[in-house]
């Protein structure tokens, strides 16, 4: 945009007469000061003249950004920008790089730099001093705004900043410049931002109306916080399943930054939060970066202090979770942090406070400023302090992972696309996975049920992941079947270990044996058909890659039956669940061959329908498969992630077409046109689903429906809720007999027995019932995610699909007291209600897109719903 010199000096003069100040040398208004001193050269449009509207008017539309990014890097040789990839919807994934000419003039040279100080296997003499590789090399320090869409300050700080750093003549930014790389991602989720700044300026007051009743401060949902797909992105730093957090860690492990700032927003009614962290903090992170947080806390609170801003630390955000900008960071190396603002959806431009105070987004994006300047100037002034530790890290990595009590994670072969997909998945973050070359007998391994071995036969192929490398914490982070700490309060759920998510036996062991270990090919599994039929192609089903052999099998129009019982032919023996392609013309075999490809699945050849053990191919118990119609519950309600992953899995993993519903609306809906109706887990459906929707749904259900219900929905329909089903929840054993004596309770008594209670989300063991279709393809013993301790009773009638076993807690904290309440209860139910199913998950089974070993229970339930 451009300004006449008129409209430019009226805006100055008005900025002025608010009390900003204006840099007499060169004419240019400085709104937000971070030191007296501070000086602006001129020779860029700052943001205001650039949109012609003072920064925090508004919320800036993400492609205005860009377009002031790019106007930057046009005039000014400190900045390169470079495109990293795309959002989902399609939007620029930008990094920015500020330094001075001369670094951006050596940018390849400065990453190949950087690459040897992560790794000290890749110098010369790894044991040597690294000054030398210091010298003249600046600090990489990376800023990341805006990872959640709806705290939409911290863009809107990303452009002054940007612009500060650019054009900035003081001492603190000449210094951070000369000294150090500053990456810039401004907007880490431009489809989250749009969505929000879109809704918010459809609804605002002009200027803003600061009551909190306000049309304005209540966010629709889905609200803007999560991606196209509804993923929060802040929880998937490390298990990758949206295209934004694949692409960034791509560039991450380009260029590992000493610094990783993730910024956020919090209440309205809160301050300001920076590190250092809250407990527990994860065991892996080293202590040299517990010190630096806490280094440039200080800095922050000098800056702050300086101001007179409210701010507080080591309170409420802590750093054990591995999955975060701030956790997963630390855990390769680099300080790690998150700054939280007072504001998010809620503040809008204007905001109210309780105590009577306005909060504003010029004063928040003010805050997120200050904050990333002196993080900045405090981690240049310690730079090569700060490079040596980094490089001390990572060669404290090595050495720990071949002294520690764990030092190597071994996993047989032969357990197909889980351990593939979590192979891919270690390998993208820079994780070293090696192969055994020759089958070997090892010693002292414990399994990931807590049996020990003396000696294990582990087979040729065996995946190994050794500790001793510089990502060898980040490793043993996600791999550990259990991470031990203190007591505390969590803020996030307190188990993940991969393994157990993905559904993978496994084994971990302190003690070296001997083996071979190549590097692993990087090459995905093919598909192939193992000869031409003449009766038909037989597919093992194996959950989510069967899953997609059938929905394109259903593309070409071809007939498919499932045997149910374990069956042996030609020689080889097939589990329940086999699908059966017969041969019904010479496309067939076209077919398949494509399909065996496209879903890297194997299909085996069969002359005959006649089998050596069970049932023949043409029995009248196997059953036709179809292609189902479905719909899945969205809207006010309904857990937009949990949504949002039932809708990642459909679209991006099977690419099954389906039809989103909202909620509200079932009342109005022909139900006869949908096969499954799944309701994502959330906290709206008894008021929802009463009534006319409750009684169709149900009628719909008992003339052969298949309704799958999760957490939060499927208790809404049991008997303590909806009715829809009989089965209870909430069955506890009798509360202990209360002593007539009061006892005094004192604040910190609460305390600990809040912390002491707390179910903060936690891996459980499950039993299958192998014989039931749910549980076809899967291993009888599972390990679950779930939150909290509601469960569904025992029946006995069958439908005690999965249940918790008598010793359930796998892993996270939990008290004997909760672990015993669920223990041989139910995780998963198939109630039987006329023609109809509906199934019933404690849990989510699609948790934040990576818990795959649950995958195959919830495809199950969407294809295999006719057969019993």
């Amino acid at each position: 945009m451009t300004l006449t010199w008129r409209t430019f000096t009226l805006i100055l003069l008005a900025l002025g007469s608010s009390g900003l100040k204006v840099d007499a040398q060169s004419g240019i208004e400085n709104r937000f000061p971070f030191q007296k001193e501070d000086r602006l050269e001129g020779a860029l449009p700052s943001p205001d003249q650039y949109f012609g509207i003072p920064l925090g008017e508004r919320f800036t539309p993400y492609h205005e950004m860009l377009g002031y990014f790019r106007a930057l890097a046009e005039k000014s040789d400190r900045l390169s920008m470079h495109s990293y990839g795309k959002s989902v919807e399609g939007r620029d994934l930008v990094l920015l790089f500020i330094g001075s000419p001369e670094t951006l003039s050596r940018l390849e040279a400065v990453e190949r730099r950087q690459a040897v100080i992560a790794d000290p296997r890749r110098r010369d003499d790894p044991g040597a001093p690294i000054d030398s590789l210091l010298d003249g090399h600046p600090a990489v320090l990376w800023l990341s705004y805006n990872v959640h869409g709806n705290e939409a300050s911290a863009s809107e700080a990303a452009l002054w900043t940007a612009y500060q750093l650019l054009d900035g003549i003081d001492e603190a930014s000449k210094k951070i410049r000369e000294d150090a790389l500053v990456i810039v991602d401004p907007c880490l989720n431009p489809d989250g931002h749009e969505r929000y700044q879109q809704w918010y300026h459809s609804v605002a007051a002009k200027g803003g109306n600061p009551d909190p009743r306000s049309r304005e401060h209540s966010e629709p949902w889905p609200g803007g916080r999560s991606n196209h797909y509804l993923f929060d992105l802040n929880r998937d730093w490390a298990w990758q399943s949206q295209p934004e957090t694949q692409q960034r860690i791509v560039e991450y492990l380009r260029w590992w930054p000493l610094v990783h700032v993730d910024f956020h927003e919090m209440s309205p009614e809160s301050s300001y939060f920076f590190f250092p962290p809250a407990e527990p903090i994860n065991p892996n992170v080293d202590q040299r970066t517990l010190k630096w947080a806490e280094t440039i806390g200080r800095a922050n609170a000098t800056a702050f202090d300086r101001f007179g801003w409210l701010y507080y630390t080591a309170e409420a955000f802590d750093l054990f979770y591995p999955a975060y900008g701030d956790s997963w960071p630390s855990l390769q190396g680099a300080v790690g942090m998150t700054y939280e603002q007072a504001g998010g959806p809620r503040a809008g431009l204007r905001y109210l406070r309780r105590d009577g105070t306005e909060l504003t987004l010029s004063e928040r994006l003010h805050h997120h400023h200050v904050a990333g300047m002196a993080t900045l100037l405090s981690a240049v002034q310690g730079k090569k302090a700060l490079q040596s530790d980094f490089a001390a890290f990572r060669q404290g990595a090595i050495e720990a992972g071949r002294t520690g009590k764990t030092i190597e994670y071994l996993f047989p072969p032969g357990q197909g696309e889980r351990l593939e997909r979590m192979v891919s998945l270690l390998a993208a973050q820079g994780i070293e996975v090696r192969i055994i070359l020759d089958e070997v007998i090892a010693e002292g391994l414990t399994s990931y049920t807590g049996d020990s071995q003396e000696v294990t036969k582990l087979p040729e192929g065996t995946i190994s992941i050794s500790l001793d490398q510089p990502t060898g914490r980040l490793a043993n982070a996600l791999l550990a079947p259990r991470v031990e700490v203190s007591d505390a309060y969590f803020y996030d759920v307190s188990a993940w270990s991969l393994p157990m998510a993905m559904g993978i036996d496994g084994f971990h062991t302190g003690t070296p044996f001997a083996a071979v270990r190549v590097p692993l090919p990087r090459e995905p599994r093919k598909g192939h058909v193992e000869g031409e039929a003449r009766y038909a192609y037989l597919l093992p089903w194996d959950g989510t890659p069967a899953a997609r052999a059938l929905q394109a099998l259903h593309h070409h129009q071809l007939p498919m039956r499932m045997i149910p019982e374990p069956i042996s032919i030609a020689g080889r023996s097939y589990t329940p669940g086999t699908i059966v392609v017969p041969v019904t013309g010479a496309e067939t075999h076209r077919w398949v061959r494509e399909v065996a490809k496209s879903s890297r699945t194997t299909f085996h050849a069969v002359d005959s329908g006649w089998t050596e053990q069970g049932m023949d191919l043409g029995s009248d118990s196997a059953f036709d498969l179809l292609s189902p119609r479905i719909a899945v519950a969205c809207g006010t309600g309904v857990s937009s992630l949990s949504y949002g992953a039932v809708w990642s899995l459909l679209e991006q993993e099977l690419e099954v077409p389906f039809s989103a519903v909202q909620l509200e609306n079932f009342g109005s809906l022909n139900l006869d046109q949908y096969d499954v109706i799944v309701l994502p887990s959330g906290r709206g459906y008894r008021s929802e689903l009463g009534g006319d929707s409750l009684d169709k749904l149900r009628r719909w259900v008992r003339g052969g429906g298949t309704l799958i219900a999760l957490a939060g929905a499927a208790f809404s329909l049991g008997a303590e809720g909806l009715k829809l089903v009989d089965r209870e929840t909430q069955i506890d054993p009798p509360p202990r007999e209360l002593s007539a004596k009061k006892t005094r309770q004192t604040i910190a008594d609460l305390r600990e027995h809040r912390e002491e209670h707390q179910v903060p989300g936690n891996i459980f063991r499950i039993e299958l019932d192998p014989e039931h279709p749910l549980a076809f393809g899967m291993p009888e013993k599972i390990f679950a995610f779930m939150e909290g301790t509601r469960t569904f009773a025992l029946v006995g009638d069958g439908g005690d699909v999965g249940a918790f076993t008598s010793d359930p807690a796998a892993s996270g904290y939990i008290s004997d007291e909760n672990a015993q309440k669920i223990a041989s209860r139910v995780y998963l139910a198939d109630e039987r209600i006329g023609r109809g199913h509906v199934i019933l998950f404690s849990g989510d089974p699609n948790f934040r897109g990576f818990w795959h070993g649950l995958t195959g229970l919830f495809v199950n339930a969407i294809y295999l719903r006719a057969t019993h």
